[in-house]
């Protein structure tokens, strides 16, 4: 409450409506900047192979070890960006906004009725309510699937295991192909059965987990579309 001229008081302001993502399709220094950082991570793979692998690696394995890098880069830096957007970007909802109703014309509430992400029942969470660089670029993502906007729990746990599972996985993957010139991955130590089914275990995993990743995210969605 602010004081008046006259020793009364004034009603403090209402808070700011949240922000409105973007709804039609826009190429924008947002998309341009996004697109130059996306190719600069294939440089920065690329660079990797040239400056870890001997001149001697064959294509084929310079192509998988500069896939695997570039993945666990898109991983660690896109996905990490959006699990950022979900615990650290938030908008205060407004004392007149109706929870138990979850009505409002801006604000649309992903999380089931009586759950609230990070238990905070006065704040949204997700891109949709920054204006950053990478909140643009999920909220561009998002006119094809809203789930990245916010805290869908289900789109939050799939990232968790990309960025802290996935991301490692597809790191071991590159730096694996160091020592060796073919797909069964063997070791300085020799090549043995044993070896090589364990350097080859976590390219299976990580294939299965993106199928699964992939079944899980865009089965949701296609479910939800009917």
């Amino acid at each position: 409450m602010a004081s008046s001229f006259w020793g009364g008081s004034k009603p403090a302001p209402p808070p700011p409506p949240p922000p409105i993502p973007r709804s039609s399709p826009e190429i924008d220094s947002t998309t341009v900047l996004s697109l130059l950082f996306f190719l600069s991570l294939v440089g920065l793979a690329y660079a990797g192979s040239i400056r870890l692998l001997p001149r001697t690696t064959t294509v084929k394995t310079r192509i998988l070890f500069i896939w695997h890098l570039f993945d666990a880069l898109i991983h660690l830096v896109f996905e990490g960006s959006f699990l950022y957007q979900c615990f650290f970007v938030s908008y205060s909802l407004p004392t007149s906004f109706n929870v138990a109703a979850r009505k409002h014309p801006h604000i649309k509430l992903l999380t089931p009725p009586d759950v609230y992400w990070l238990g905070q029942q006065d704040r949204l969470f997700g891109a949709n309510y920054g204006e950053g660089m990478f909140s643009r670029l999920w909220q561009e993502y998002a006119k094809a699937d809203r789930r990245w906007g916010g805290t869908d729990l289900g789109v939050v746990s799939l990232e968790v295991l990309t960025v802290f599972v996935g991301a490692p996985l597809a790191c071991k993957s590159s730096l694996s192909l160091f020592d060796s010139d073919d797909l069964y991955l063997t070791f300085r130590g020799g090549p043995c059965c044993n070896t090589r089914r364990r350097s080859f275990s976590h390219l299976w995993l990580l294939t299965l987990g993106k199928q699964y990743g992939y079944a899980s995210s865009f089965g949701e969605m296609n479910e939800k579309a009917r």
